[in-house]
């Protein structure tokens, strides 16, 4: 998968452990909409309800299934499995014990 440059800022712009430091924390849903990846996408139509889903996942599947990925050109097959391991153990899932967000929350 080949990443843009716009791609990379607007995921690390959300992954800050505290809230406040995330994008969309000052200006709200105007910060993210207004991000460059977004550039020339049609909120209008998804809030219409109006935009056709690029990829609809069968809900039947864990969300670590790889069959998500079921992609004739996805190369690592065997390094998804391995990192679905991985992911699952409670060490790792200790480690985004802090990341949450509770708009109702006063600090």
């Amino acid at each position: 998968m080949n990443w843009s440059t716009h791609s990379a800022e607007f995921i690390n712009a959300c992954l800050p452990r505290n809230p406040e430091e995330r994008i969309g924390a000052t200006r709200g849903i105007i910060e993210l909409k207004s991000h460059a990846w977004f550039a020339g996408f049609r909120w209008d139509l998804l809030a219409s309800k109006q935009l056709q889903s690029p990829i609809v996942p069968d809900t039947r599947l864990d969300n670590f299934d790889a069959a998500h990925v079921n992609n004739p050109e996805w190369k690592d097959a065997e390094l998804v499995k391995e990192v679905e391991q991985q992911l699952r153990q409670d060490s790792v899932q200790r480690l985004f014990e802090s990341y949450y967000y509770n708009k109702y929350e006063v600090k």
